[in-house]
């Protein structure tokens, strides 16, 4: 991840914005703190999308089982000593 401080960035905008398209997310910098970060827009709606969860995973796997029993048991389970 590149560090972009701000009076760079905003000289290089076009620049900045290949560099997060190509090579990944880049971070901006206010008198060398992170402050911001530039990301390209493949990224930004990836991390967008609503993430399955690991019922709908085991769900959905061609490797699921189908007599699997997926249901969460009523009990509490047993007790552990720390």
């Amino acid at each position: 991840m590149n560090t972009w401080p701000l009076d760079e960035a905003k000289t290089n905008l076009g620049n900045l914005i290949r560099d997060a398209r190509e090579q990944g997310p880049q971070v901006i910098s206010v008198q060398g703190e992170q402050e911001a970060v530039v990301l390209s827009i493949e990224e930004y709606r990836r991390l967008r999308e609503p993430r399955r969860s690991m019922l709908r995973f085991l769900q959905e796997s061609p490797l699921a089982d189908p007599d699997l029993d997926l249901e969460r048991r009523d009990e509490m389970g047993r007790e552990v000593e720390l």
